[in-house]
């Protein structure tokens, strides 16, 4: 079995550059910051897949990539999940007009052809740059994050999905 994700990445230069934009946000503490190198963007979480399933995944996403053409995205503001008054997630917004989301599904669908689940959960397409260790120590998070309201990160031109191994 294979932990794995399916995921787009972002360019070198523009994880350098989130990670320098909020390198001001990274003192605070109870938060687990994502390393630059490993910022990328998770369209489906699978899970524990077989080796065996993997031939087939690659050559779904492989059809999906080829009717999809490449897309910008726009990425700014900082968020959390569920909300900021308990928060598990440290988000930057994604603005790309509906376009990941429509990748989602068709992911979703055609690996329900091959038996994997669908998602319960609705697609909400961001970037994941901290986890919440611990809440009590979160004192400042929300001013924090108001700093960033109306901010743009950069952009970055999505024309690949990657099957990636998780940990």
């Amino acid at each position: 079995m294979v932990r794995s994700f399916i995921a787009v990445n972002l360019t070198k230069e523009l994880k350098t550059k989130i990670a320098n934009d909020i390198s001001c946000i990274k003192y605070l503490k109870g938060i687990k910051w994502i390393s630059p190198e490993n910022l990328h963007i998770t369209l489906k979480f699978l899970g524990d897949i077989s080796v065996e399933d993997i031939n087939g995944i690659k050559q779904i996403l492989s059809d999906i990539a080829s009717k999809t053409q490449p897309f910008e995205i726009s990425l700014n503001r900082i968020g959390c999940f569920p909300n900021i008054k308990h928060p598990n997630v440290v988000w930057i917004g994604i603005n790309d007009n509906g376009r990941l989301s429509d990748i989602f599904r068709d992911i979703d669908y055609r690996l329900s052809e091959i038996d994997i689940k669908k998602d319960d959960r609705s697609f909400s397409p961001h970037l994941t740059i901290g986890r919440i260790k611990d809440n009590i120590k979160i004192y400042n998070l929300k001013a924090e994050i108001e700093r960033f309201e109306g901010f743009t990160f950069g952009s970055n031109i999505i024309d690949t999905i990657s099957l990636m191994r998780g940990c």
